[in-house]
Order: structure tokens, then C-alpha cells, then sequence
């Protein structure tokens, strides 16, 4: 079997529809730019996987890796002196991820 050919080669095998003989999991992955969403069934189901992976894309689209870069892009000026103190930065940063989370969540660009 190939599976011990692999185990005794030391090859790891990835078997999508035998989780019993896979030596790791590929998880369905959704990306947005530097973000990732991974979902996994633990090998139970990989169609599933998939299925929720086509939800999600529907429901974080490309705006989403916008809204982070914004978002960064002002958290590192803020980390590079924008704000006095850690709590000040922190009350900052805040902000401006609730604004760009509202701003998702009513459709507008970050």
C-alpha cells in the first residue's frame, strides 16, 4: 500500500479522503490579501470545507485586505511616535479599527 511505502520512506501523505492515513491536512483557504482564513473538517469532509469556503468568500470580499492595510498602515504610525503613551495607542488604534469596521460593514471603501 502506498501509504506504508510512504511511512517507510519517510514521505509524508496527505490521503484527502482516508484522514486516517494522512500525515498532515490541507486546510480550504481564504485570502484577502494579508489576510487568511483556513477551514478544515480534520479530513471528515473535505467537500464541506469547500462549501464553507464559498460562503466565506462571499461574505469577506476583497475590501477586506484593503481595510487591513489601512488599518496597519495607521497602527504603525501611531507605533512610531503618533501617540504619547501605550494606553493612548491603544485607545487610537482602537478607533481606527472601529471605523474601518464599520466602514466594512456598511459597504464603504477603507
Amino acid at each position: 500500500m502506498m501509504a506504508n511505502e510512504a511511512k517507510a520512506t519517510g514521505v509524508l501523505l496527505n490521503v484527502v479522503d482516508r484522514p486516517v492515513l494522512c500525515d498532515f491536512i490541507t486546510p480550504a483557504v481564504v485570502r484577502r490579501g494579508d489576510i487568511s482564513i483556513a477551514i478544515s473538517t480534520n479530513g471528515k469532509c473535505p467537500g464541506f470545507a469547500k462549501r464553507v469556503r464559498r460562503e466565506i468568500k462571499t461574505l469577506v470580499g476583497p475590501e477586506f485586505g484593503a481595510a487591513l492595510e489601512s488599518v496597519a498602515a495607521q497602527r504603525e504610525r501611531l507605533m512610531q511616535g503618533g501617540a504619547t503613551d501605550q494606553s493612548e495607542r491603544h485607545e487610537r488604534i482602537e478607533t481606527a479599527l472601529d471605523r474601518a469596521w464599520n466602514d466594512l460593514r456598511e459597504g464603504s471603501k477603507p
